[in-house]
């Protein structure tokens, strides 16, 4: 179902058909945010995404963040997502994304840390 949505949206991005590129975006997203367990493959979705989907200069494109904010939000679904694995020592953008990303997000989680122990957990006016 992934894969056929990423080639739909490719097709929307070559023809230029934003409506299409917009509906089949969203229905990967609703997609993507009820998988609850590792059961799905998702290394041809991403091998797909990023062989197809061109990275604008100024931005990054949508389907590329969508797969890799899921992937890095997601990162205990795929234990034995081995194909991935495999995608990502390969390197490419792929592999800067998600790197990028989960960087941002350890950084973000310490800067948490930081401020709750400065704040001492809020329980000091108690």
């Amino acid at each position: 179902m992934f894969l056929a949505q990423a080639k739909l949206y490719a097709l929307g991005d070559y023809v230029i058909l934003p409506t299409l590129q917009k509906i089949t975006f969203e229905r990967s997203r609703a997609g993507l945010e009820h998988i609850v367990s590792g059961n799905v493959v998702l290394s041809p979705l991403v091998e797909y995404v990023y062989a197809n989907m061109v990275k604008p200069a100024d931005r990054e494109e949508p389907l590329r963040r969508l797969v890799t904010t899921f992937i890095t939000t997601n990162l205990h679904l795929l234990d034995d997502e081995k194909d991935t694995d495999k995608t990502v020592r390969n390197g490419g953008d792929f592999a800067a994304d998600v790197w990028n990303k989960t960087r941002r997000r350890m950084v973000d989680s310490k800067k948490r840390l930081e401020d709750i122990h400065e704040i001492g957990f809020g329980l000091s006016d108690y």
